[in-house]
């Protein structure tokens, strides 16, 4: 018999300033605040809900600017085994993930492999992330790898 999955609700609330900062960076998975070395480009403030199902976690989350770094060192140190798919409500982004110029506004949707290098920068924003692991993915059909970084732009 299949067993129903889990039901988990997190909430994170961090005011302007340097220790909300650190306190958002320490908490673990699924906060997304240890997987990246972040700096922020204004006071500090974030606010994110986490709904954890069975294999699948969605966040909403709004943040201050900041600029977001995922090398080789943190993904050997912290690889939750996840892809993300993150929904831009409000706010922009631009970098590189692996090799892959990428730039997010609001209505885009944009795809990222956590066992990848990527680095942008952010204004503030708002987003949704649907996140599920790498393997759960792949026996769907997906290929995780090929998708990192890749943008879906709303026609509106």
């Amino acid at each position: 018999m299949r067993s129903t999955p889990r039901l988990r609700l997190r909430h994170f609330t961090a005011t302007p300033g340097a220790t909300s900062h650190a306190a958002w960076v320490e908490r673990p998975w699924p906060s997304i605040g240890a997987l990246y070395r972040t700096t922020p480009h204004e006071p500090f403030a974030a606010s994110a809900v986490s709904l954890l199902l069975g294999d699948i976690i969605v966040h909403r989350a709004d943040f201050t600017a900041q600029r977001w770094v995922r090398d080789a060192d943190l993904i050997a140190a912290n690889d939750p085994g996840e892809m993300t798919v993150a929904m831009t409500l409000a706010g922009r982004a631009a970098g590189v993930m692996g090799d892959r110029p990428f730039r997010t506004g609001p209505g885009s949707v944009h795809f990222v492999d956590l066992s990848q290098p990527s680095r942008h920068d952010s204004s503030a924003s708002r987003t949704i992330l649907l996140s599920v692991t790498r393997t759960v993915a792949a026996e769907s059909g997906i290929d995780v790898a090929a998708l990192h970084g890749v943008v879906v732009r709303s026609a509106a």
